[in-house]
């Protein structure tokens, strides 16, 4: 019979074994706040998922918006973006809250964005369109791409 120390070791183990801190995990850099249509999120195994309210957005995903949708996202600094419809917008690199290393980059692959910038500084945030780089600079932007 095991006794009641022994259950509770292997209470403890096996809460550890399950916890979400032995997992692996990426770092969230956005949530959704609100989608218009059938939005999608590129996962960066290359998995395709619906997004929806509360959906966290990684480093290396792409959201994707058709062509009668739209999208809002919060990034963790509070920045917000608002995508158009027909738009993709890749996560490159996000981080914030670490000692000299808050930075974003945000590549526009297609369609159009309007954001404000959040607690990173402009110099540390990156948005390419196409083949050009728009660093720092106003506080808020809009962009548009045309196919």
């Amino acid at each position: 019979m095991i006794n009641r120390f022994s259950r509770i070791l292997i209470l403890f183990v096996s809460l550890v074994l399950v916890s979400p801190l032995s997992y692996s995990q990426t770092e969230i850099a956005a949530r959704i706040i609100v989608t218009t249509g059938k939005v999608e999120v590129v996962r960066a195994n290359g998995n395709r998922e619906l997004l929806q309210r509360r959906s966290a957005i990684s480093v290396g995903e792409t959201v994707e918006t058709p062509a009668d949708g739209a999208a809002q996202l919060r990034f963790v600094d509070d920045a917000p973006v608002a995508l158009g419809c027909a738009s993709k917008l890749r996560v490159n690199a996000y981080s914030y809250g670490q000692v000299d290393t808050d930075q974003a980059e945000l590549v526009l692959l297609a369609g159009n964005l309007r954001s404000i910038f959040g607690e990173i500084e402009a110099a540390s945030y990156r948005l390419r369109i196409a083949d050009s780089v728009v660093q720092g600079g106003a506080r808020d932007f809009e962009v548009t791409l045309r196919a």
